[in-house]
């Protein structure tokens, strides 16, 4: 989760990993729904059923995650960090390319067939960890 979040959701959110990030409902507040449930019912389910997501769904290049007009908004760069998690994702360590692919997210060149499995190394490259508390304006 804190990989999705930190390159998904641009570090609007940081969650650690293992942790749930959960939504609430404006309308209906004790009805919530989590990340995962999101992209397994939008994107897994829609996309592998139907080849297309929901039309109240939208992919947007804006920061932007949440519903606007009635349309649910989630950055296209959640694509990406989907991606990585699954090249991290430990029971794909065996896993290679034909040939040698890169791809880059914030500027850093990620060699794929050097990362499958590897998520502790790709959190290296990205620089991606818990928040730095900003320092007590007391001291």
């Amino acid at each position: 989760m804190d990989i999705v979040t930190s390159i998904g959701l641009f570090n609007a959110i940081y969650a650690v990993p293992g942790a749930k990030l959960s939504l609430s409902n404006l309308e209906q507040p004790s009805n919530s729904i989590t990340l995962e449930d999101i992209i397994y019912k939008t994107f897994r389910c829609n996309l592998l059923h139907e080849a297309d997501l929901p039309p109240n769904v939208e992919l947007t290049e804006e920061l932007v995650y949440g519903t606007q007009n009635g349309v649910f908004k989630l950055p296209v760069t959640l694509i990406y960090a989907l991606l990585i998690v699954v090249i991290g994702s430990p029971s794909n360590h065996h896993r290679k390319l034909k040939g040698s692919l890169v791809m880059t997210i914030r500027d850093v060149p990620l060699n794929i067939n050097s990362l499958w499995g590897n998520g502790a190394e790709i959190r290296r490259l990205l620089q991606i960890g818990p928040p730095i508390p900003a320092p007590d304006a007391s001291s």
